[in-house]
């Protein structure tokens, strides 16, 4: 069997994700990204606390290291184990380990937020 190309544009977008997720992972997990309306987990509970931003921004960026590793493994593997495959069955597999993990981060990192907001103590008069 022959053994297909990946056209160069959908093999740039494909890694190249890959390694973004890994990069933008990286400052949140070592808690180098403050509070901001543009990069990070950005809900409620982690807005109304910096200590919530800082906990839940550092598990979620360990989760987007993590995911974009495997990622990255499940592309190297589908295109070197699979080369004779069709290129739509070598890219689906690693794009669906991708988008249930993107859920299961999202899932994660709002749950986490609002567990901990729901456990810190309400703030006194003088907070407020």
């Amino acid at each position: 069997m022959q053994t297909l190309q990946l056209p160069l544009g959908v093999g740039a977008l494909l890694f190249g994700s890959a390694i973004l997720l890994i990069v933008l992972g990286v400052p949140l997990m070592q808690r180098k990204v403050p509070p901001n309306w543009a990069y990070g987990v950005r809900i409620k509970a982690t807005m109304s606390d910096d200590a919530i931003w800082y906990a839940v921004n550092e598990k979620s960026g360990r989760d987007l290291v993590v995911l974009g590793v495997a990622y990255l493994a499940a592309l190297i593997l589908a295109h070197t184990l699979f080369r004779t495959a069709s290129i739509p069955v070598r890219v689906l597999g690693p794009v669906a380990l991708l988008s249930v993990g993107l859920i299961v981060l999202v899932v994660r990192g709002n749950s986490t937020a609002n567990a901990m907001l729901a456990q810190s103590p309400a703030p006194s008069a003088e907070q407020r």
